[in-house]
């Protein structure tokens, strides 16, 4: 049998063909001629990469060229017949279906078949059927026939394969399958024996030979199967509570898992929130296989939400409470630009003295030229005279004046502020076929701490802020505290079984009562004695600045106060009567009428606002506030008059009806109520000091400030 050529040798023997060609066209030879020459000297093969390099000239001169052309032809085919004949003879002792053992030896053959096949139909004048031999068609055939039977063979095959052993169905086949699209077409005939294989084997199957084979809908149904086998393997096939479902979630997940039902198990987590009593939104994280529906305080009927259900997990939402702390207030001294002042520029004044200087050798240079014209001393005089002229045109560039700044010192606060968001919940974990049930608190807490600079001016060349802001802070109240499914579970099975209690519905329904009336009445308590309960009604609002002023509560939630209180700021300081440290957000304000709402993140007790006709001058009022720091502080005094003055901080626009008294009213007051008995008939707002005046204070008339709460 001739020597085989490579395909590395045939691509050399071509490209020294393709060299040649044009030398032997240039000196008058043909294709027929360069064949003839090649088969004359027996290089066969060279003569066949002569044909398919120029197949056009032979069918255009095949007469011509005939006996050269079958000369190739035959010493090609003699060099394949004996394998060819071999490879059907090896074909045809192939019996389909083979027992697994066979497979890698009757794959290598189809291998080894293919690629002979592929090498005896490189030859392009072999592929004429003329010069083609008939044992390679037969061959062709067979492997076709034989390739077929295994293919249709392949689902069979692939059911009754050991998947769970070291090798792959995919990689010992005899004929090649693209793993993805053959899984994804016959997963669910598998399914049978996945879903009773064990935790061990479908880890094996998954992660193993079959990883990359497996669709994400494939890798779903492996991750229920392995929670089926966990399940079967803890229990012994008897009932699994509910620890062991969610340590079977969790040891999945760490796995690598994720799954999306329990076999056989129906799972409910109901949301229960009480809108009122959270101040931030909550976003739940859904990484357990529960039915999640979401329902109001008030709608809740645990009968209900029960029903169809294996286990329920309720979330009851007691309470969502953002807490802010000022850890830390400084005043820190700077200084800013104010304006400018004139100055002498000492560039111009330099400039100057350099023409002066210039001036007087050009005076020089051209008293020694008038005396002694010679070449010498005049080129001394044209240089004199171009130094001259450039420093008087430097000079014409320079401003005899610079604006020299003018600073001003001042002093501004930065503030540290600790914000944080408490979820309390309550979870009642309800066995719904033995009828049984546990509960445990928790809570779930975020944090975040923010600087925030008051009073900073914005010509302060200095500082370079890089803090954060009241709107940054905002932000963060509004973002969603994000609770994990897993994350309450986990902390709720370390209760389950030994704290389960006997159902009864009402009995949970009546628990979740008491708890919301617990969190109300907590929000509302206050345990220190009072000896004047309207104290109980005023709160201290104390600026990021530092300055302190007052308040008070006209809803539970909402505390009216001075706009020039909280002026610029969003978010302000709050202490009440029982020293409880709150945060508020000015919500609405007024300029004209001085006023301010401030949502508070705390309950308070609201006052009464008269809205009578009933009051008048003489009548005895009393004015709550702190005076100078000294808080909670009371002052008495009559109703002078009641008068109508322009606004202090809108002169423009319409006058404002006051109330006169002669009650202390000083810095720190401004804010608090002025009561009428239990009633407050005004908001203190402004004293008229002058050193001959004395007990001249006003208050915005109650009927300004009805309509300004009421949004009029």
């Amino acid at each position: 049998m001739a020597k085989k050529v490579t395909p590395e040798r045939f691509k050399n023997i071509a490209l020294f063909i393709i060299i040649l060609t044009p030398l032997l066209v240039s000196q008058g030879c043909s294709s027929g001629d360069q064949l003839n020459s090649l088969v004359k000297k027996g290089k066969f093969r060279e003569a066949a990469s002569i044909y398919e390099l120029d197949i056009e000239y032979f069918r255009k001169y095949r007469d011509k060229n005939i006996h050269n052309l079958k000369l190739v032809a035959e010493n090609l085919n003699q060099s394949y017949e004996d394998d060819l004949q071999s490879h059907v003879t090896k074909l045809h002792k192939t019996s389909w279906p083979a027992e697994k053992t066979k497979w890698l030896e009757i794959k290598e053959e189809l291998r080894k078949t293919s690629e002979l096949l592929d090498e005896y139909n490189g030859y392009a004048i072999l592929q004429e059927k003329d010069f083609r031999l008939s044992t390679y068609d037969s061959l062709q055939e067979l492997v076709s026939e034989i390739t077929k039977n295994i293919r249709q063979g392949a689902a069979t095959a692939f059911l009754n394969f050991n998947h769970f052993g070291d090798e792959s169905f995919f990689d010992i086949y005899p004929v090649s399958i693209e793993p993805r699209a053959f899984m994804s077409n016959h997963f669910k005939q598998l399914c049978p024996i996945l879903e009773l294989a064990s935790t061990q084997q479908i880890e094996h199957f998954t992660f193993g030979p079959y990883s990359d084979a497996l669709n994400q809908e494939n890798q779903e149904s492996m991750s229920n199967f392995y929670i089926g086998a966990y399940l079967r393997e803890k229990t012994n096939n008897d009932r699994a509570d509910f620890r062991i479902i969610m340590d079977s979630h969790k040891i999945a997940r760490d796995r690598g898992f994720e799954p999306s039902e329990v076999p056989g198990v129906k799972l409910g987590f109901v949301q229960v929130v009480s809108e009122e009593l959270t101040q931030f939104p909550i976003q739940l994280s859904k990484n357990l296989p529960f039915v999640v529906t979401k329902v109001d305080f008030n709608d809740i009927a645990v009968q209900e939400v029960s029903e169809g259900y294996d286990y329920v997990v309720i979330f009851h939402i007691l309470e969502g409470i953002i807490e802010r702390k000022v850890n830390s207030r400084d005043e820190i001294s700077s200084s800013f630009q104010s304006g400018t002042v004139p100055v002498s520029n000492p560039n111009y004044e330099a400039t100057r003295m350099q023409v002066i200087n210039c001036q007087n050798r050009l005076n020089l240079c051209m008293s020694q030229y008038n005396s002694n014209p010679t070449f010498f001393t005049g080129y001394a005089l044209g240089a004199a005279r171009t130094q001259l002229n450039n420093a008087m045109l430097q000079m014409q560039n320079i401003p005899a004046y610079i604006d020299k700044p003018i600073y001003e010192n001042y002093k501004y606060s930065r503030v540290e502020i600790g914000a944080k968001k408490i979820l309390n919940v309550k979870c009642y974990v309800i066995d719904c076929v033995e009828k049984s049930y546990f509960s445990k608190d928790v809570s779930f807490t975020q944090k975040e701490d923010f600087t925030i600079f008051y009073g900073v001016n914005k010509n302060d060349t200095k500082l370079r802020l890089n803090t954060d802001t009241e709107q940054e802070l905002e932000e963060w109240t509004n973002e969603a505290i994000v609770v994990t499914m897993s994350d309450v579970v986990e902390r709720c099975k370390i209760s389950f079984p030994e704290d389960k209690k006997p159902i009864s519905l009402e009995t949970v329904e009546n628990e979740m009562r008491i708890n919301i009336s617990s969190v109300i009445e907590k929000l509302q308590s206050n345990n220190v004695t009072i000896f004047d309960p309207r104290f109980e009604c005023v709160v201290v609002i104390i600026n990021p600045t530092g300055t302190i002023s007052s308040g008070f509560f006209v809803k539970p939630d909402i505390v009216l106060t001075n706009y020039h209180a909280v002026e610029g700021i969003k978010y302000v300081e709050m202490k009440t009567y029982g020293e409880q440290e709150t945060f508020g957000k000015v919500e609405r304000f007024d300029i004209r009428l001085d006023l301010a709402l401030i949502k508070v993140q705390t309950r308070g007790k609201p006052v009464k606002i008269y809205d009578g006709i009933g009051i008048s001058p003489g009548d005895t009022v009393d004015a709550i506030g702190h005076p100078k720091g000294l808080e909670f502080s009371m002052t008495r005094g009559v109703i002078s008059a009641f008068r109508k003055i322009p606004s202090m901080y809108a002169p423009a626009a319409d006058d404002v009806l006051f109330i006169q008294t002669d009650a202390a009213i000083n810095p720190g007051n401004s804010g608090g109520p002025l009561f009428l008995g239990n009633e407050v008939i005004g908001v203190n707002t402004q004293k008229m000091v002058k050193t001959e005046i004395e007990g001249l204070g006003f208050a915005v008339h109650y009927s300004e400030v009805l309509k300004f709460i009421e949004g009029e």
